[in-house]
């Protein structure tokens, strides 16, 4: 069974989440894996807000292998920096 997503409504319901701007994030070091039946097996990102003064930094996780009762796996963790050299790259 194949499912499909609005990714627009997706990214607006996980921006307004994190309290992330609509105008500063982007998405570095973003991994997609799949199974043999192309399958997503897992998803991995960073994504970086830019602050003024500081960088925000969501690492984004979510193993659809690791599926639960209750759902897919997701770990999201945060950490603050002043600079982050790569931002305008």
């Amino acid at each position: 069974m194949r499912k499909t997503v609005n990714s627009q409504e997706s990214w607006d319901s996980f921006r307004g989440k994190l309290s992330i701007s609509k105008r500063n994030a982007k998405i570095e070091n973003y991994q997609l894996i799949l199974d043999k039946r192309n399958n997503i097996y897992s998803v991995k990102f960073d994504l970086i807000d830019k602050d003024p003064g500081e960088f925000t930094i969501y690492h984004y996780r979510n193993c659809f292998s690791c599926a639960s009762k209750e759902g897919n796996k997701i770990h999201i963790s945060k950490s603050t920096v002043t600079q982050w050299q790569q931002y305008e790259s």
